[in-house]
């Protein structure tokens, strides 16, 4: 499996204070993989700490649910192979 074609989708509702960790952990170990973090209206600064971490971030105006942030995440997401995880 080429890892161009890997995308991981985290959706993600105030997890400011987990996110940035979980994207370095992801970028560390698998170098190169898409990170797509879809913030789903937070108000903790998730999406901020997401960017910094290195993600791919889209972002909900407001808080519309898991599975509108799964949905925008396939849609989003380049790779062939999707892995979702949760923020």
């Amino acid at each position: 499996m080429n890892k161009d074609n890997v995308s991981v989708i985290i959706p993600a509702y105030n997890e400011a204070n987990v996110i940035g960790k979980i994207v370095e952990t992801i970028k560390d170990l698998y170098p190169g993989i898409e990170i797509v973090v879809v913030n789903d209206g937070s108000s903790d600064g998730t999406e901020i700490a997401a960017a910094e971490a290195g993600a791919v971030v889209y972002n909900h105006p407001y808080s519309i649910g898991n599975g509108a942030a799964i949905k925008t995440g396939i849609r989003k997401a380049k790779g062939a192979v999707l892995v979702f995880m949760d923020g």
